[in-house]
């Protein structure tokens, strides 16, 4: 992962530490000042009766001797002194010319960039958590935030801002989740923006502020809008993508829903490759799996699970090394 995206990433760690210590700092100072202050009355009072009696001064007005004012034998010119020392001083200085500070609208965020000059030099590539394409121009990743993620999501929104932290334009990508029957879509999903790293740190920001985990899934509306904007490829992840109780989908129906909305082209090929990551639980129906097979093409599905040590790992290929991207 390049050190711009760490660095975001850093920051949003830091703002939730901030929001979760700040009420309890503040308690702390008010409760602090509050002592302080009462220390501060207890010495004054305590100072106050240390200090010595003020002397009683008395006048005997029935003593009292008058004398005539004398003037000055010269007059003098009050009125025009006065308002000679009045009269302000003039300079006759030239005024410097003032420009007003200007700043980008990103100015806030640190860093000012994502993509860093090796990301230009990687090709039209993207991947993400063990799958990937080539020659992709159009990325749209699909992501389960149901209830059943909720454990599981901030580890892949890190793992999906490094997938991010791989594109740069001419490339362009939009970001959806699913959870109950909703799809919630990124600000400007519809346009599919360019990859630049102004976009790329909005919509890392915008995904770690505004998706909690809620619900059951159902893909199926997440899936639609993805297919209209017609990707090269579709990152989908999830750990139980059919969902349960009143929200859950049957798998033929979703199968049946993807194969109108994708279907062969008559070169043999779909439109859009659409790889699937099966995250962290076993799904019995092998759902992710079947769609990979149809739509997915080869090397088109990943499970990911954890090892013993806690690290994200590939079950095909057993590999022991932290996933990367």
């Amino acid at each position: 992962m390049s050190d711009d995206v760490e660095a975001t990433l850093g920051e949003l760690r830091r703002e939730a530490k901030i929001r979760q210590t700040l009420p309890w700092f503040l308690s702390a100072l008010l409760h602090g000042l509050v002592v302080l202050a009462g220390f501060w009355m207890t010495f004054l009072v305590i100072q106050g009766e240390d200090e010595p009696r003020p002397v009683a001064v008395r006048s005997d007005f029935e003593a009292l001797a008058f004398a005539p004012v004398r003037m000055p034998l010269e007059s003098v010119d009050v009125t025009a002194s006065r308002s000679a020392s009045l009269k302000p001083p003039t300079f006759d200085l030239p005024l410097p010319e003032l420009e007003a500070p200007s700043l980008p609208a990103s100015a806030s965020l640190a860093p000012s960039v994502l993509a860093s000059p090796s990301t230009l030099d990687r090709g039209e590539n993207a991947s993400f958590l063990g799958v990937s394409g080539s020659d992709v121009q159009r990325v749209v990743y699909c992501i389960d935030a149901s209830g059943s993620m909720i454990r599981s999501l901030p580890m892949v929104l890190e793992h999906l801002g490094r997938s991010m932290a791989q594109l740069a334009p001419p490339q362009r990508f939009s970001v959806v989740f699913f959870q109950d029957n909703d799809a919630v879509p990124m600000p400007e999903f519809a346009t599919l923006p360019l990859a630049t790293a102004d976009q790329k740190r909005a919509v890392i920001r915008w995904m770690h502020q505004e998706i909690v985990p809620r619900g059951r899934s159902n893909p199926l509306r997440a899936l639609e809008l993805s297919l209209a904007l017609q990707p090269d490829v579709i990152f989908l992840l999830s750990e139980n993508i059919t969902g349960a109780g009143p929200f859950e989908i049957e798998a033929e129906r979703l199968l049946t829903a993807l194969e109108d909305q994708n279907p062969v082209l008559p070169d043999g090929t779909r439109g859009t490759a659409i790889k699937c990551i099966q995250f962290l639980e076993e799904d019995v129906l092998g759902v992710l799996r079947q769609i990979a097979e149809v739509h997915g093409g080869p090397d088109g599905y990943n499970f990911v699970e954890r090892d013993t040590a806690g690290r994200l790992r590939s079950r095909q290929d057993g590999m022991e090394n932290e996933k990367g991207d």
